[in-house]
């Protein structure tokens, strides 16, 4: 959800809308599935699925920056 976006609204909505195009585009192997977006109502928002696991923020705490194809991997054992 976006709370209290305000100032240029229209380039906010604009770009809401293209990261929310391109999620829904990404394989699901990979990552959450989008489930519903509102993208013109007043307050903008996107559902996606629960995936469990670490946080990013957790992640790269424990083990670092990760390289390469590592991004790919937080989400995916979960997936199985």
């Amino acid at each position: 959800m976006a709370h209290g976006i305000t100032h240029n609204e229209t380039a906010f909505r604009r770009r809401f809308r293209r990261e929310v195009m391109t999620m829904r585009r990404v394989a699901r192997f990979s990552t959450a599935a989008v489930i519903e977006a509102d993208l013109d109502g007043e307050l903008a928002y996107v559902v996606t699925e629960y995936v469990p696991g670490p946080t990013l923020l957790a992640a790269v705490s424990r083990r670092g920056p990760m390289p390469g194809s590592e991004l790919e991997g937080p989400a995916t054992p979960s997936r199985h």
